[in-house]
């Protein structure tokens, strides 16, 4: 008999919101203020802060960098080394609602299963990675499987 069904692992909500208030933490050492995403595996929003002053359309963004994330399993930034030499692809997937190639988008992973993403906006494109990557690392030893 085959398979027709899988099981997929999902972040509890409980974990995304930690996730946010890391990412913040961290931002507020650093003296900036950002908006954060963490979304399912499917795209679904788990939870999302905004900070006090960070800049309004960054909460948008920020869920871009999460879906982009979560639907490729690749950091948003991945993509401008990608398609920085096929221009037609890049401007197709530029269309899509969804899709940034900014940096600030990490896809969060435990034994290669994508499990959810996080995404960040606010700040230059290297703090939105840094705020991002210092909330996994506050769950690490848990991503490591």
């Amino acid at each position: 008999m085959s398979i027709i069904t899988t099981t997929k692992h999902t972040l509890t909500t409980s974990t995304a919101l930690s996730l946010c208030q890391a990412a913040m933490d961290y931002a507020e050492r650093i003296e900036v203020a950002i908006c954060v995403s963490v979304v399912c595996a499917s795209g679904r929003t788990l939870a999302c802060a905004n900070m006090n002053k960070a800049p309004i359309l960054s909460h948008s963004i920020a869920n871009r960098k999460a879906i982009t994330a979560a639907s490729f399993q690749l950091p948003s930034k991945e993509w401008q080394s990608r398609l920085s030499e096929r221009m037609p692809i890049l401007m197709a997937l530029q269309s899509e609602p969804d899709f940034t190639y900014i940096g600030g988008g990490l896809p969060i992973l435990i034994d290669n299963e994508l499990i959810a993403a996080i995404g960040i906006s606010g700040a230059s494109e290297q703090q939105d990675i840094d705020c991002a990557t210092a909330a996994l690392q506050s769950i690490a030893d848990f991503l490591q499987g």
